[in-house]
């Protein structure tokens, strides 16, 4: 694997254009040191053993300081190439958390991005519907952003559609992240659509449902118009039907009553 590595680099430095190829190429050889056979005695080592940590974090930096050096000379170019190793190296980190959350074929692991590129030449892989496998999509990018603290940069480069149960899947998450980034700058009005969109995923997580009701609990104690109080837990009551919900809703339909009444 070494030897493709090379070459990946290689084609990358003679030709800027090919480091986005490079990427997912040379993640996913990083991925597999330690079976790669060419890192397990090197000669010049002479019997010494191999550090593989620090072996991983020197391909890294290598990997890294070619990305940086678009920063300066093509901010659009260095922001998609940041895209494509996020995505990757998310996933790996997954992987490193548990075995069966990434793409392994014939006892090669995969990035997403080296298994989208040759997807067409591999056998089927089945993955299944859980947010790790939505890395290894169309929207893997727009994801991985999310999950990194990124949500405004998931929202600009998210795909216009999904395609199959996953991508919906991957269309929920980033809809999710962009209703929270909505309510994080208490813009309650433009968190209504995702959060729509994001419902089903909602109502399977326990720690979405805590997240937003943290979040509108917040949107709520600086509101001071009465009548956008109301609409407002209405709106969180049909988004999360929570118990928080349903505390603020009854008090604001109190507070209804005593609005109408008053002369």
């Amino acid at each position: 694997m070494h030897n493709w590595a090379l070459v990946s680099y290689y084609e990358a430095v003679n030709k800027p254009v090919m480091v986005v190829n490079m990427i997912g190429m040379w993640l996913t050889c990083v991925a597999n040191l330690e079976r790669d056979t060419a890192v397990e005695d090197p000669i010049w080592l002479k019997n010494r053993s191999l550090d593989l940590y620090q072996l991983y974090e020197a391909l890294n930096k290598i990997l890294e300081d070619l990305i940086d050096g678009f920063k300066d000379r093509d901010i659009e170019q260095y922001q998609s190439l940041r895209d494509v190793y996020r995505q990757d190296t998310i996933a790996l980190r997954l992987r490193e958390e548990d075995n069966n959350k990434g793409v392994e074929i014939n006892g090669l692991i995969l990035t997403p991005n080296c298994y989208l590129k040759y997807t067409e030449s591999l056998p089927p892989v089945d993955l299944p519907q859980e947010i790790w496998a939505t890395l290894y999509t169309n929207w893997g990018k727009s994801v991985a952003a999310c999950m990194d603290g990124n949500p405004e940069r998931g929202i600009k480069i998210n795909p216009p559609r999904a395609n199959g149960t996953l991508e919906e899947l991957a269309a929920g998450l980033v809809a999710y992240h962009e209703g929270c980034f909505h309510l994080q700058k208490l813009e309650w009005k433009k968190a209504i659509e995702p959060l729509k969109l994001a419902q089903t995923g909602i109502k399977r997580s326990s720690q979405w449902q805590t997240e937003i009701d943290t979040l509108c609990e917040k949107q709520l104690d600086i509101m001071e118009d009465v009548e956008e109080k109301i609409n407002f837990c209405q709106f969180w009551y049909k988004i999360l039907d929570s118990q928080l919900s349903r505390k603020y809703l009854l008090g604001a339909s109190q507070l209804c009553k005593v609005y109408l009444t008053r002369p």
